[in-house]
């Protein structure tokens, strides 16, 4: 009776709105919604829940079929087995997002990336710190070199008529505290600095054969 005397233009806009009907968090409110357009369209069987299933979160119509084992086939069982679903979707759903909540606040990292929700390394993945006796090592860009290649002695020597302003910076920027350059200091043998200062030259190293052959030469020579 009441398909009868329903306008066809009502019922085609209600249709309408049913088909784009969206589930905005809210198993119970979806429901009520299509229910209430409905009542101008009157769909019923397959067609009327497979608009719902489409609508709805696949998880839900996954829990009807787990508690279940098989969808309802009549209409009032599959509205109610689908509003018991989603009430528990969305619970699981609450669940989830405050235990994410939680870890954030304390900072716990999750088990995927290995990292908290702030961003932090675990602990146990953190990169170790390098100890070194060198006393630029934190602050150079290379800390390790090969002693053949040292030219200075020590730091005093290398820094020997360098400004000492420009020496501070440097150890901020984590340059070469002679040049300012990417090195490490005591292999510095640059005769400018990265602002066109004149250095002070390394001292010429004399190899050790360099050494035995002038001592040799200075024991041949008479006295």
């Amino acid at each position: 009776m009441r398909k009868h005397f329903t306008d066809p233009a009502q019922a085609s806009r209600s249709e309408t709105k049913m088909r784009e009907l969206r589930y905005k968090g809210d198993t119970s409110q979806y429901l009520a919604e299509l229910l209430e357009l409905n009542t101008d369209v009157t769909w019923t069987g397959p067609s009327f829940q497979k608009l719902i299933a489409r609508a709805l979160p696949k998880k839900v119509i996954e829990l009807v079929y787990s508690k279940r084992g098989v969808l309802p086939t009549l209409d009032q069982e599959y509205l109610q087995a689908v509003g018991e679903a989603g009430r528990t979707y969305e619970l699981m759903q609450e669940d989830d997002a405050l235990r994410t909540t939680r870890h954030s606040e304390k900072g716990e990292p999750d088990s995927i990336s290995g990292r908290s929700k702030s961003g932090q390394l675990k602990s146990k993945d953190k990169p170790r710190p390098h100890n070194s006796s060198n006393p630029s090592s934190k602050d150079t860009p290379k800390s390790r070199f090969e002693e053949k290649d040292r030219k200075w002695t020590d730091f005093a020597a290398a820094l020997a008529g360098v400004n000492k302003d420009a020496v501070d910076q440097r150890k901020k920027d984590g340059k070469c505290f002679r040049c300012g350059r990417d090195h490490h200091t005591l292999v510095c043998f640059a005769k400018k600095d990265v602002d066109g200062h004149e250095l002070p030259t390394p001292p010429v190293k004399i190899s050790s054969n360099k050494k035995k052959r002038s001592r040799d030469d200075s024991e041949d020579q008479p006295s």
